[in-house]
């Protein structure tokens, strides 16, 4: 994967992520924000604009929601878990020279943020 290919991985994910984010049930769930803090950790070892950017935007979001985390509502589909995952495929699909970071220190690639599985919670 290119670094331009990369970068338009984050930028999909960032349209993604606010597209969840604007739906009151997730802007605030714990598997929203821990698939937000993932990506942010990813983020922090990318170097690209367009990674600074999503990660600040993130971080940002992280902020705004400390407090109000609610737990999970064990939705019959986790709606950040897709674009959660599709970013961690473009992830695997880097090449060592682009510091593919899917398998980074503190991040266990078998596990979902929230313990789910794309298809829901639970």
């Amino acid at each position: 994967m290119t670094i331009a290919e990369l970068d338009t991985a984050i930028d999909a994910l960032r349209r993604e992520l606010t597209d969840v984010r604007a739906m009151d049930k997730c802007a605030t769930c714990e598997c929203f924000l821990g698939f937000v803090a993932q990506a942010a950790a990813h983020l922090k070892r990318l170097e690209s604009p367009s990674a600074a950017g999503a990660r600040d935007e993130f971080e940002g979001w992280l902020a705004e929601a400390e407090g109000r985390m609610r737990s999970c509502q064990h939705c019959d589909i986790c709606v950040p878990a897709g674009p959660y995952q599709r970013f961690r495929e473009a992830l695997a699909a880097t090449p060592p020279g682009g510091r593919d970071v899917a398998g980074a220190e503190g991040d266990d690639a078998g596990t979902r943020a929230c313990g789910c599985s794309p298809e829901g919670c639970g």
